[in-house]
């Protein structure tokens, strides 16, 4: 339980650290507004995979980080329908650690660019939390650290950093709070206030920007559930991503596991989940594979 905090923390750190910690000035603008990524986004929640893939082929040249953005959630979602071992999953690890070490020096490059970087080094600390290998976690945060904090004190008006610095403050600051153990972790990491992030994660699920508001309500999930152990926020948060997405498998599967936690009747949802799997554009490996974990639950 103390390695999943730790990951958790090490997460939000990976994508947040490039905003200022306290209360975050308002944003104004986006960083990517042409909407074809939003779109891509839609997608890849809604499990329209070959779709996402083909709108992604058509972001041109001159979008490339919208096209590299893509491809890192395209990959992460598809992996997440198959096995551990599993292609999709390899190939993020090298597109990630590529993008990484392709731009060594923050300093030099466009905030865009910095997002794509944080987000290629988020998914790294994933995988090495699925991999459960807490030296590459590690190794990858401390890669990207050096950067990021040269930037710490520069102010960003764009409503994806707002994001950031809502899940910074309240994952930094509700495990220190509630881990002791962890405190020592924080040592040299800026301040962070709970409230102030959540309150910010909370105005930015209301975005009338659904990716934003997406990933808000996810991470809103995902820190009420493990961080602070309430069911209650986490349910509302979760219950709105499976509505908004109701071909996501893995929300559902998601919800199926916090019910099973909580003793509350799981038939209708089971049911649900399977009938999801059945009609979806997944591969037959994909579909064995999510039966395997449904009922596995």
């Amino acid at each position: 339980m103390i390695l999943r905090k730790i990951v958790i923390l090490l997460t939000s750190i990976c994508i947040s650290l490039i905003v200022k910690a306290g209360k975050p000035v308002s944003p104004d603008i986006r960083l990517f507004t042409s909407g074809q990524i939003d779109k891509a986004l839609e997608m890849i929640y809604s499990f329209n995979f070959k779709e996402a893939a083909s709108l992604a082929d058509q972001i041109g040249f001159e979008k490339d980080i919208e096209k590299e953005l893509a491809e890192l959630n395209l990959l992460w979602w598809q992996g997440l329908t198959y096995g551990v071992d599993n292609r999709f999953l390899k190939d993020l690890t090298t597109f990630s650690e590529t993008l990484i070490e392709s731009k060594p020096d923050i300093h030099t490059i466009a905030p865009r660019q910095v997002f794509l970087i944080l987000l290629a080094g988020t998914y790294r600390i994933r995988l090495a939390a699925i991999e459960n290998d807490k030296t590459a976690a590690l190794r990858t945060f401390i890669k990207i650290t050096p950067g990021l904090k040269a930037v710490l004190a520069k102010s960003f008006e764009y409503e994806e950093y707002a994001l950031l610095a809502g899940v910074y403050n309240y994952t930094v600051g509700g495990v220190k709070n509630n881990y002791i153990l962890l405190r020592p972790f924080f040592v040299f990491l800026p301040q962070a206030n709970a409230d102030t992030g959540r309150e910010l994660l909370q105005k930015c699920a209301g975005s009338q920007d659904l990716t934003i508001a997406t990933e808000a309500h996810y991470f809103l999930y995902k820190i009420e559930y493990e961080v602070f152990n309430n069911q209650v926020e986490a349910e509302k948060h979760l219950m709105w991503l499976t509505r908004k997405y109701p071909e996501n498998i893995i929300f559902k599967l998601d919800l199926l596991r916090m019910y099973t936690r909580d003793k509350k009747s799981t038939s209708d949802l089971r049911q649900d989940i399977e009938n999801t799997i059945q009609r979806s554009q997944l591969s037959k490996d994909q579909k064995d594979y999510l039966r395997q974990i449904l009922s596995g639950i």
